[in-house]
């Protein structure tokens, strides 16, 4: 049990460390809440690349079998143009005309 009076060198000391310490925490915590914010904003924006790169997949593997559908039907239509000029030439298949 500590008997001493409030001003004596002890209590002050004590006192000192006490307001460090509480000085010290107040630091830290704010350090923490910086670190947590960013560490916040990095997982959002890594979210939104994710995001944008699954849409650019999505939309080249569409376009690559629009591609491969284009390249058919000008295979169609050469055959037609070349071999067997009757008729009438063939349609473009719906899902290219769509994307016209």
């Amino acid at each position: 049990m500590n008997t001493s009076p409030p001003d004596t060198p002890r209590n002050a000391w004590d006192a000192l460390c006490a307001a460090s310490t509480q000085k010290d925490r107040k630091l830290l915590l704010d350090r923490l809440e910086a670190v947590e914010s960013r560490a916040t904003a990095a997982e959002r924006r890594i979210d939104s690349a994710e995001t944008r790169a699954v849409i650019a997949e999505e939309r080249a593997s569409r376009w690559e079998s629009l591609y491969r559908i284009a390249v058919a039907h000008l295979r169609e239509v050469i055959r037609w143009a070349t071999v067997n000029n009757t008729g009438t030439m063939p349609e473009p298949p719906a899902e290219l005309q769509r994307e016209l």
